[in-house]
């Protein structure tokens, strides 16, 4: 079985908090995001694209409709963007992962990262090494067993 865990923290200089996550109904699917620059609008759109994409069950998934819903996703939130003045020039990080039998496979786009971490490998140590190398971004943690 797996299980997905989430938690998010703003930090002390923000005001509002622009991370977005998002499972699929049937579970073969996540994605972690972290919006910048427009209160999570461009996340919360991709979010909802994704969501349509992959709404049903007989949806298909691999690398190559991964790259498809992404690239669907980035022209919903162009065309979205062009109408409005909230959020302009704001943006998103995405990792979207999916199970594909025994395979994971995934898209990333932006400075998120994505660790693989086995059971035997403290995940409090992983996130403290990489919080000592890097002074911000997105830690996205997925455990697979």
């Amino acid at each position: 079985m797996i299980e997905f865990f989430t938690g998010s923290e703003k930090g002390p200089d923000r005001y509002h908090n622009e991370d977005r996550y998002w499972v699929s109904a049937d579970r073969r699917l996540c994605a972690v995001l972290d919006g910048c620059g427009g209160r999570g609008i461009v996340a919360d759109l991709v979010v909802e694209s994704l969501a349509r994409q992959f709404g049903s069950a007989e949806s298909e998934i691999g690398f190559e409709s991964l790259l498809v819903a992404v690239q669907h996703a980035n022209t919903e939130v162009v065309e979205q963007m062009r109408t409005r003045s909230e959020g302009r020039g704001s943006g998103t990080t995405l990792d979207l992962l999916a199970f594909v039998g025994s395979e994971l496979v995934g898209i990333h786009v932006g400075d998120g990262r994505v660790y693989l971490l086995k059971p035997a490998v403290a995940i409090e140590k992983i996130l403290a090494r990489a919080a000592a190398s890097h002074d911000s971004g997105t830690i996205v943690v997925a455990a697979v067993y």
